[in-house]
Order: C-alpha cells, then sequence, then structure tokens
C-alpha cells in the first residue's frame, strides 16, 4: 500500500476555507422569556370604578370594574408589565420602525390594553369604540404634550412620538377613571404582559444585557428593578419575575 502524502500547504488551505466558512455562518439569535407571577397569600385588592356618569359604559358590564393599577390573574400571573432592555446593545443602532401600528382603543370607557410599548417613530392608533365624547390627553414631559377630542363621530387618530420616553400617562378629562401607560423606546428590545403574565424578547445577539422591569403599583413604591442576564448565540434563556408580597420584585434564573 502506498502512504499517502499530504502536503502541509494543502491542510492549511483546507484549515482556511472551513474557518472562513465558519466565520460566514449568520449568527443566531438569542431571547429572554418568562413568566411575571405575584407571590403572597394576600391579593391586593382595587378598588370599583363607579361609571354611573355614562351610561352607555355603566350598563355594558355586568359587575362592577375595577382599577387597572394592579391587574393578577386567579394562577397568580401579573398583567400589564413592562419589561424592556435598557442596556448591552449597541450604541447609537438604528432599528428599522415597524410598519404596523400599536393600537389602543377606548372600550367601555377604559384604554385596552392599559400598557403599551411602542418604537420612536411608529404609528399609534387610538380607536373611540364606545361611539361617545372622549378626549386623549397624553402627558410626556420630553416631548410636546396632546390632548385630542374624541367625540361619537371620531373613530379614529393617529400620532407618533419623535423621541424615546418612558413611561408617561394618557388620560381621558371627560372620564377621570381612565388612564393608560405608553413606554416609547428606540429599539425592540420590550415586551408588555398580557393575560398569562408571560414576556418575551427575542432578536438578541449574544451578549450580557440589562433589563428593566416597570410595574404601575410597584416602581413608585420600591422603583424600577433591574437585572443582568447573559445570552448565549442562539441561546434562549428562561428567566421569571416574581413579586413578593410588600417588597420589591426579584429575577429567578
Amino acid at each position: 500500500m502506498k502512504n499517502l502524502h499530504v502536503s502541509p500547504y494543502r491542510v492549511m488551505m483546507v484549515a482556511g476555507l472551513c474557518l472562513l466558512a465558519a466565520m460566514a455562518q449568520p449568527a443566531s439569535a438569542a431571547s429572554i422569556s418568562g413568566t411575571v407571577r405575584y407571590e403572597g397569600d394576600t391579593v391586593p385588592k382595587m378598588k370599583a370604578i363607579d361609571m354611573a356618569k355614562e351610561e352607555k359604559c355603566h350598563t355594558s358590564y355586568s359587575e362592577p370594574p375595577v382599577s387597572e393599577m394592579i391587574v393578577i390573574g386567579s394562577d397568580k400571573t401579573f398583567e400589564n408589565v413592562f419589561v424592556r432592555v435598557v442596556g448591552g446593545l449597541p450604541k447609537d443602532k438604528e432599528y428599522p420602525v415597524p410598519e404596523e401600528p400599536v393600537i389602543i382603543d377606548q372600550q367601555g370607557c377604559r384604554y385596552i390594553p392599559h400598557v403599551i410599548g411602542i418604537q420612536v417613530n411608529q404609528t399609534l392608533k387610538i380607536l373611540n369604540s364606545d361611539g361617545v365624547l372622549h378626549n386623549v390627553n397624553a402627558k410626556p414631559k420630553m416631548m410636546r404634550p396632546f390632548n385630542k377630542a374624541m367625540p361619537p363621530a371620531i373613530k379614529e387618530f393617529d400620532h407618533t412620538f419623535n423621541r424615546a420616553e418612558f413611561p408617561f400617562e394618557l388620560r381621558c378629562d371627560v372620564h377621570g377613571w381612565m388612564g393608560a401607560y405608553i413606554g416609547v423606546i428606540k429599539h425592540p428590545f420590550f415586551s408588555v404582559t398580557a393575560k398569562g403574565g408571560e414576556y418575551e424578547i427575542s432578536g438578541l445577539d449574544a451578549g450580557t444585557y440589562e433589563i428593566e422591569v416597570w410595574q404601575e403599583f410597584w416602581a413608585p413604591k420600591f422603583g424600577k428593578m433591574r437585572f443582568t442576564v447573559t445570552l448565549g448565540d442562539g441561546e434562549s434563556k428562561v428567566v421569571d419575575i416574581v413579586y413578593p408580597y410588600g417588597k420589591q420584585a426579584e429575577a429567578r434564573q
């Protein structure tokens, strides 16, 4: 049998081609997700809302509606919690603005959803499904506020925000109980929990990120909670968030 001889040059060339091929492979996007829960035997009870002065809304409820400052499900999952990346992203990088609008509706004399996130320059579409007089009073501090009357004939209007601000309030001066919160973010890496308390932030590069968690009732009392998470290429990491009774929230990996 003849001895096979492979020149060192050929070995180096093959190795170099393999290295180039590996470098050419696109990095897989990483993600972080989890569930936000309340932990405690006593679930905070929210105050009932008296809508008697607006009959159309008042009669649409079989039971008196309550404040949405804290919304906890029967399984103790937490709604309306805003989770966003605040550190670890490339500085000054610009992200595409989604073409689809973020929609908030005035329905049953409430803003639905109660907490929303939107990118800078993305369209916010505000609906009036109630068919009664509303006004939308947005109160940012870093941008020009607006106050838009929406009589029954005006079913929708659009608005865009030209800079980041988090969070600010949306109010209806006609119905004093109506309120919502908006977070305007420079990037797409945020999530707001709905029923079931789940959040997910995807499309991230490998790296270490600082994550901020905001909840309407807890934040003024305990501040915004932050934690760090390190993600590998294509890694999906689960980090659950727990709000103990009377304490700051905790991240549990």
